[in-house]
């Protein structure tokens, strides 16, 4: 009996190490996001890939999979668009662009009631994604930050669109870096190219 008592009380030990274990390594990025406040979390959702669990390179499906139906506005072989909304005042829609590589483009676009609350979001987007990949690249109102370990070489970027609009407006636009360069159109337009794209064009290439 004292030998039976003994094991499991071995057992109950080991049983609790492994969950202290597993909780202690939880990925640290997780237990980032939950420290913001809504809508942060409810619209990223996790970020073990540049967005929602979703990283450029994948395919339609392995895309779809990780989206709700429901929100699916549009459905191409190379273009998916979602749109949804959160209880309150933020709305958000987020378009997926395919190449022959996969997923090679994700623009999300996050509308709120007016640029106050923008420009709170974004700060907090600011926050977060420096806490997970460090200081960004800063060039006028662009904020760049470089996402490592992806299927294809991955940057995020941020741009508070509200002065432009005449509203609260956040986009975020996660590229590939080797097929994509960022160029500022003089005037404020925003546009995603390659350096081709910009020749003849009163533009400025920012990164």
């Amino acid at each position: 009996m004292q030998n039976y008592t003994f094991r499991f009380s071995v057992l109950l030990s080991a049983l609790a190490a492994g969950l202290l274990f597993s909780c202690s390594n939880e990925p640290e990025t997780d237990r980032v996001l939950r420290s913001f406040p809504s809508p942060l979390p409810e619209i990223l959702k996790n970020d073990s890939a540049a967005f929602r669990g979703i990283g450029l390179g994948m395919n339609v499906n392995a895309v779809k999979q990780r989206c709700n139906p429901k929100t699916l506005t549009l459905g191409e072989a190379d273009n998916l668009l979602y749109e949804d909304s959160l209880a309150g005042k933020t709305s958000f829609t987020y378009e997926f662009n395919f190449d022959s590589l996969g997923l090679k483009e994700i623009q999300v676009d996050i509308y709120q009631r007016d640029s106050a609350d923008a420009e709170l979001m974004f700060g907090r987007f600011m926050d977060y994604f420096s806490r997970i990949y460090g200081q960004p690249e800063s060039v006028q109102e662009f904020r760049r930050w470089k996402v490592p370990g992806q299927m294809r070489p991955t940057a995020i970027i941020l741009k508070d669109e509200s002065a432009e609009y005449g509203y609260g407006k956040l986009a975020l636009t996660v590229y590939d870096t080797d097929m994509t360069d960022v160029i500022f159109i003089e005037g404020g337009e925003f546009q995603m190219g390659t350096p081709e794209d910009s020749l003849g064009r009163d533009s400025v290439r920012v990164f």
